[in-house]
């Protein structure tokens, strides 16, 4: 019998507490899920990296930021996560530009793209997982050197699909809407909970959270009466969907942990613990993973493993 999680507080916007002095990066924060982020964390005083692919929509989200909060802290950084090149740059540029990252949101996704990436990876794979890992792996040694410091990984509740392809082959394209998006959010889950194992005799707190169901721009490849219905009839608002992961960004929460919404199937509402899924917590399918993508990015000529305490 599944054990139930604890009941919690109802955590709304109005509990997100104050992130004077913090320094939050956000990857895919133009629009969606990373834009309500960065507006929530500007509102709070923190200052915001907004890290965008592209710069031109990102300087519009930022002006739309500062429109509502005049006095907000927001630098542009550019990061093309379908590039390990532009990802590795991006580490060098906020290495030198901060000596304090205290929250790393990694947030942008795609949705039912069938390309590889620059470096010829099946795209979600890349663009979702592997660009992640680099940027977290790269960062590592300033989230070290800032107190009480978070990576938080936005995961999915398509990494509990049963059909999701192995990550066997991860350089050829998957047919199918959803396939390659699983396979790509089984990887970020995995990779939140073995970075917490890796990081347990530090700081640092690693921590997954997914949004439910919710209206943003990642189904824009949908018709346009899927798109209508979707955010009309069964998504929630994105100002919804941003609580867990608000939640596991300023709460007391535990390393390894994963939040979602409280409502039925974990689509809507409120945050609360979750349980990710139990292939997700396989201990040999997470070392395989993790191997995997430490000797991909080695081969790419990326090799930040030294800064990992541990390495299995």
């Amino acid at each position: 019998m599944k054990e139930k999680e604890p009941l919690m507080k109802k955590f709304k916007i109005s509990d997100f507490k104050d992130q004077t002095g913090k320094v939050v990066v956000i990857t895919g924060s133009n629009t969606g899920l990373g834009y309500e982020l960065a507006l929530r964390f500007a509102q709070r005083s923190a200052t915001v990296v907004m890290a965008v692919r592209n710069l031109d929509k990102g300087k519009s989200a930022q002006q739309k930021i500062l429109s509502l909060v005049p006095d907000a802290k927001i630098v542009l950084q550019k990061l093309d996560l379908n590039s390990l090149e532009s990802v590795n740059q991006c580490i060098i540029d906020l290495t030198n530009q901060f000596k304090q990252i205290d929250i790393l949101i990694n947030n942008a996704a795609l949705l039912g793209i069938t390309t590889l990436t620059n470096e010829g990876y099946e795209a979600q794979f890349g663009v979702n997982y592997l660009g992640h890992a680099l940027l977290t792996f790269g960062l590592l040694d300033t989230l070290k050197n800032t107190p009480n410091s978070r990576v938080i990984t936005v995961g999915s509740n398509a990494h509990a699909k049963r059909k999701i392809p192995s990550f066997s082959d991860i350089r050829t394209p998957i047919k199918g809407t959803f396939k390659a998006y699983s396979r790509s959010k089984l990887a970020n889950t995995i990779f939140s909970l073995k970075l917490a194992d890796e990081l347990k005799d530090t700081h640092i707190l690693s921590v997954n959270a997914h949004p439910g169901l919710t209206a943003t721009d990642i189904i824009r490849k949908f018709a346009r009466l899927i798109r209508w219905i979707a955010k009309k009839i069964v998504m929630q608002d994105v100002s919804m969907g941003v609580l867990p992961i608000l939640y596991a960004a300023s709460e007391n929460v535990q390393s390894g942990q994963y939040y979602g919404p409280s409502g039925y199937k974990e689509r809507r509402g409120y945050p609360k613990l979750v349980q990710s899924s139990k292939k997700s917590k396989d201990p040999n399918l997470q070392n395989e993973l993790w191997s995997l993508t430490i000797k991909e990015l080695q081969k790419q000529g990326y090799d930040y493993s030294d800064r990992l305490p541990n390495i299995n």
